[in-house]
């Protein structure tokens, strides 16, 4: 593993950045938060395709289980709820880009949030909450 922060402390590993967090305590523990290559050159500047467009030949389920898939994997990898909904909210906005409904997809993240109350100690309004809020301070144009 190649540690690759300004301290030396932190490192990107696979689909993940391991951090330590200081806690109330002064203890450091890891956080993990995504890490996706993509977002960082050289790869940054490539034009790549992640999801499907809504006109595209797969059928409605299949396109919006999208959303169940990438909650699941979110909330395996990431342990700093910050992360979790900043990924959920860029996710919406990614899909929406591509004609996505997003009263559906919301709706979608609403269920999927009441099936795992208690996810990262916030209520599950509160975490949607977030999600939604952050979705509307991010701006629109995004890599199709």
């Amino acid at each position: 593993m190649h540690l690759s922060s300004l301290d030396g402390s932190s490192a990107p590993y696979m689909d993940i950045f391991i951090t330590p967090t200081p806690n109330r305590q002064h203890q450091h523990r890891l956080t993990t938060m995504l890490y996706d290559k993509r977002e960082h050159p050289p790869l940054s500047a490539l034009f790549i395709i992640r999801f499907p467009h809504i006109s595209s030949n797969i059928s409605d389920t299949a396109k919006y289980n999208i959303i169940t898939s990438q909650f699941h994997r979110y909330r395996r990898i990431i342990l700093w709820s910050k992360d979790f909904v900043y990924r959920l909210a860029a996710l919406l906005r990614d899909l929406s880009s591509k004609q996505y409904d997003m009263e559906r997809m919301q709706q979608q993240i609403r269920r999927l949030g009441h099936k795992h109350p208690g996810l990262y100690g916030d209520c599950t309004y509160t975490l949607i909450t977030e999600v939604i809020t952050e979705l509307d301070g991010l701006n629109l144009v995004t890599h199709s």
